[in-house]
């Protein structure tokens, strides 16, 4: 059980970084460079790199796959939302 939390908790963190990778790259995409060095420019281009690695299949699968995990793991916490059943709320259905 302790595997399948890390799992989701490795899943989401991926998701969040690649989300907030894509923000950064696009808000930073017009800043004022300083040169060569600029620390900024390196971001990005370690950004640009790592999208160039996976393939816009692979993003969609992995906010997914994020979304779904967080669902899961919502209605999990909200035990009204999975275990509430006829059996559990003690309704009859005998007419």
């Amino acid at each position: 059980m302790k595997r399948k939390h890390i799992a989701v908790i490795l899943t989401v963190l991926f998701a969040i970084t690649i989300f907030f990778a894509h923000i950064f790259t696009v808000c930073e995409a017009d800043h004022d460079c300083h040169g060569g060095d600029c620390p900024v420019c390196q971001l990005i281009q370690v950004a640009e790199n790592f999208f160039k690695g996976m393939t816009a299949a692979e993003i969609i699968a992995v906010f997914a796959a994020a979304v779904f995990v967080a669902a899961v793991v919502s209605a999990v916490l909200s035990k009204n939302f999975i275990f509430q059943t006829l059996v559990t709320l003690k309704i009859k259905l005998s007419d």
